[in-house]
């Protein structure tokens, strides 16, 4: 138990690193990103897990969806990254992530972290992000209901 937590919070620190470090290589840091789009991470040790390609594939089905969302997808697999703001999916941003330059290893399975526009974790977890699921929960948000109105 006490392991897990600690798994837990090795892997936040290491995501909320990777974000900051890596976000700055591009001329930008992750306040770029809030208040502006919401963020999933998705990382796994091998692009063919399984788990891994599923997700890949139920966000490519709803890119529109994510677009409407403010939606920024960001991928880890071992020691690469790559960022793709889905109102601009001919534009995907590759580079190293920084666990080789800190030692920083990320856990061998499969997980999806959800971060707000407020630059919060909102759902974590290691089983595949539906869109039914994964829009239902940002809908339910004050932010997203606000933007629904603000549309109408």
């Amino acid at each position: 138990m006490k392991s897990e937590f600690l798994l837990s919070i090795k892997i936040l620190i290491s995501c909320s690193l990777f974000l900051f470090i890596s976000m700055c290589s591009f001329g930008q840091d992750l306040s770029s990103y809030k208040w502006k789009n919401r963020l999933i991470v998705i990382h796994t040790s091998d692009s063919s897990n399984r788990m891994y390609q599923k997700q890949l594939l139920e966000f490519k089905e709803h890119q529109m969806a994510l677009s409407e969302r403010k939606i920024v997808l960001i991928t880890i697999i071992n020691q690469h990254y790559s960022i793709q703001d889905f109102s601009s999916p001919q534009q995907v941003f590759h580079g190293l992530t920084v666990d080789s330059e800190l030692g920083v290893s990320f856990s061998e399975k499969f997980e999806a972290i959800l971060i707000g526009l407020d630059g919060t974790i909102k759902l974590r977890g290691s089983d595949i992000l539906t869109h039914n699921d994964l829009f239902q929960l940002i809908d339910s948000m004050p932010m997203r209901k606000r933007e629904l109105e603000e549309n109408k």
